[in-house]
């Protein structure tokens, strides 16, 4: 938003692939605490398209490589899972993090629900419950 917001032109690209997919609900973030993550996402998603359409561009893609250009002024360019080719100034990762999930049976299905990792995150709702 911040970018936007600054007129420069930004390409956000999304894998689909999140760390809390399985979340019923986020907190820690004001105004949304106990908020649903896809529909946060979807919310943001959306005020940024209606309000900064000129400057944001969301991309629904996974990119699958990204090289520096020997030119000047320098650049870079990504390729995207339907082999489309980007070209930037400049780039930000946000990759985001992927679990290690132990090989015990049934445990995807319980993480992020029953099974938590972060006391900021799920503090408040699994207060007084046991731990591990």
């Amino acid at each position: 938003m911040m970018l936007s917001r600054t007129r420069r032109t930004v390409a956000l690209f999304d894998s689909g692939d999140y760390r809390n997919a399985q979340v019923k609900m986020m907190n820690n973030v004001p105004g949304f605490d106990g908020t649903n993550p896809a529909a946060f996402r979807e919310k943001v998603k959306e005020e940024l398209q209606r309000r900064y359409s000129d400057t944001f561009q969301y991309i629904p893609r996974k990119v699958l490589s990204l090289r520096k250009e020997n030119v000047e002024p320098s650049s870079f360019t990504a390729e995207d899972e339907k082999q489309e080719t980007w070209t930037a100034r400049k780039v930000i990762f946000a990759t985001g993090i992927k679990d290690k999930l132990p090989p015990i049976p049934g445990f995807d299905i319980v993480w992020g629900r029953s099974v938590v990792h972060c006391v900021f995150c799920h503090g408040t709702e699994t207060k007084d419950l046991p731990i591990a």
